[in-house]
Formats: structure tokens, C-alpha cells, sequence
């Protein structure tokens, strides 16, 4: 089978075997030993893969283009998804702990270097054209309903705080089993349901959806593994990507996404989301001691 048409999600030994015969000697033994060892993807750098197969950083780059990835970094984060799905989560710490091991001075490194990475390859991603749509999506909505499970749920509680300060409807749940049908009960066709659903498929995931499908109300997916299968069920779907390595956690790529959503929103609602805002303060003054600033940092 040709590169050109593997599917967007291919495994990387699928990859594999479709470019080997293109590939030249030195890419063959990066190819190799990626297929062999999957797992030093997310903990090695470039360079770091060259030295393992006796060859370089710039041969692994053209390795991972070959295979169909963005560059290296979009090799490592395929990679880490397929990888979270098949190992468990104790066998993924003992990998990291033992990857981080090392002084304080190179934890530091390797942890604020994969904050970094995680959110340039946010960023690449992300496409505009869904980030617009799921904006226009917010604006008119009656109510926002966010949902996130574990770390996500705080980034989805965070959006919607967000949202309600700039004059948006918006609420939260976390529920999970029987407590959730008491969150989708109110849903209507006039609202909108945002879902912070990074890998894992939750059951509470499919019955959102089902329900927001039967009331009409749209949904947004925020996601890095999920598109695929929930793409075309959803109205929007926005990359947010997990670390590979995992030195930073789920949160850090949606955290982002949420801001940026909430800095657009703000900037087409204009004066009402000022009008929320001065509220806000003047409220806020109730409780500050007498004499004490009434402005600053939006807290």
C-alpha cells in the first residue's frame, strides 16, 4: 500500500512496512528500530534515536517524514496515542519515572522542554477554520454545557467559569453514572455541549453525545486521540495534544485551547462581555476590606 493512501490514524507498523522500500539504509535502521521499540519514542529526542541506531538526528526527522508524520515531534505524539491505549497506566509511570530519572537540574529540563513541545504542537494542530466554527458555535448558544472526567473535568470547569464571566450561560458537570442524566435533562437545540475527552472513551462521552444528537444541540470536541472516532458525530473537533513523554500531564494543550476560545469570545462579544466584566468588579467590592483597590487581575 502507498503512503499516500494509509489513513490519517495508520499505526506506525503500518507505516512502516508501506515505505520501507523507499526508504534508504540509514532510514531503514531508524525505521527498524522504531518499530521494534515504539516506547523510546516519547522519551528521546531526535539526536537521542540517532545515537541508539548508529546514524543521526537529521536522518530521523527524514525517517519520520517518510512515514507520513509532520517531522519528529508529530512521530512522538502518534506514537504516545497509540501507546496509551494499549499500555496500562502503571506500567506508563514506571516508564516515565525511570526516562526521568536523573538530576533536578535535567528533570527541569525534560519536563518545561515537553511543556514546550506539547503546546507548539497544539498550536500546528489546531486548525483555524475549526477554532473559528466552534467560536460562532458559542455565541448564540442559550447555555454552554462543558463535561471533562479526571484532570479534563478541571479544564472544563475552567471554561466555563470563563465563559460566565464574559457573559456567556455556562455550567459544568462532572458526573459520571446515574448522576449524569440529571446534568443532560435540560439540554436543549439552543445550547451547546463542549467535551474535554483527551484519549479514553468514556461511556458518559457516547451518552452526551447520544442525547446532545436527539435535542440537536451541537457538540465540540476537544481531543487528541478521539477525532477519529467521534469526528463525525460532533459539530467541531479541536486538537489539543498530550505530552509524549507524559512529564506534563492532560491538561496542558486544553488549557491552552481554552483560552484562546475564551480571548475570541471576548473579542466578539465586545461590550457585553466589558458590561459582565465591570459587574463582576462592582460585586467583588462587596468584599473587599474599605480602602482596598477595586481592580485588578482577573482572579
Amino acid at each position: 500500500m502507498e503512503m499516500a493512501e494509509l489513513p490519517e490514524g495508520a499505526p506506525l507498523q503500518q507505516r512502516v512496512a508501506a515505505a520501507w522500500p523507499r526508504l534508504a539504509p540509514a532510514e531503514q535502521k531508524v525505521a527498524a528500530f522504531l518499530k521494534e521499540h515504539p516506547q523510546e519514542v516519547g522519551f528521546s529526542s531526535a539526536s537521542e534515536l540517532g545515537a541508539l541506531t548508529g546514524t543521526s538526528d537529521a536522518t530521523v526527522v527524514r525517517t519520520a517524514k517518510a512515514l507520513g508524520y509532520s517531522g519528529f515531534t508529530g512521530l512522538k505524539h502518534a506514537v504516545a496515542r497509540s501507546l496509551a491505549t494499549l499500555m496500562r497506566p502503571s506500567a506508563r509511570l514506571r516508564s516515565r519515572v525511570e526516562h526521568m530519572a536523573g538530576s533536578t537540574e535535567e528533570l527541569l529540563d525534560r519536563v518545561f522542554e515537553d511543556a514546550a513541545e506539547v503546546i507548539h504542537e497544539t498550536r500546528r494542530s489546531l486548525r483555524a477554520d475549526a477554532f473559528a466554527a466552534a467560536v460562532e458555535r458559542l455565541l448564540p448558544a442559550k447555555e454552554v454545557m462543558t463535561f471533562g472526567a479526571g484532570p479534563s473535568g478541571i479544564i472544563a470547569e475552567y471554561l466555563a467559569l470563563r465563559l460566565n464571566r464574559l457573559g456567556l450561560k455556562a455550567r459544568h458537570t462532572a458526573d459520571m453514572g446515574f448522576r449524569l442524566p440529571d446534568a443532560l435533562v435540560p439540554l436543549s437545540a439552543d445550547d451547546i455541549v463542549v467535551i474535554f475527552a483527551p484519549a479514553r472513551l468514556f461511556k458518559e462521552i457516547e451518552v452526551i453525545i447520544d442525547h446532545a444528537e436527539e435535542v440537536g444541540a451541537p457538540v465540540v470536541l476537544i481531543t487528541d486521540a478521539l477525532g477519529p472516532a467521534l469526528g463525525d458525530r460532533v459539530a467541531v473537533t479541536l486538537l489539543a495534544t498530550l505530552s509524549a513523554s507524559g512529564a506534563t500531564r492532560e491538561t496542558l494543550g486544553s488549557l491552552a485551547v481554552v483560552d484562546a476560545l475564551a480571548l475570541a469570545v471576548a473579542s466578539q462579544l465586545g461590550e457585553r462581555a466589558l458590561e459582565t466584566s465591570e459587574l463582576l468588579t462592582r460585586l467583588r467590592g462587596h468584599f473587599l476590606p474599605p480602602n482596598s483597590p477595586r481592580h485588578g487581575r482577573d482572579e
